[in-house]
């Protein structure tokens, strides 16, 4: 598995917990990740989009593989 894809998905992990709401966006082998952060019951939920489409956090890390 890719350590930078890895780190670069932490970063943006990090970066939305900072700001709800705001899409933390970086683009790895010509794919757009991005993370968005909601608050939901006291909780941050954090929804995964590549390429526009919401996918889990795993598809995002086999784009290494």
């Amino acid at each position: 598995m890719s350590t930078s894809i890895t780190k670069t998905l932490e970063r943006l992990e990090k970066s939305a917990r900072y700001a709800i709401g705001v899409p933390c966006v970086a683009l790895v082998d010509n794919h757009r990740i991005e993370v968005i952060s909601s608050l939901r019951g006291g909780f941050v939920t954090l929804t995964y989009k590549q390429n526009y489409q919401v996918v889990s956090r795993n598809d995002i890390l086999l784009l290494s593989v």
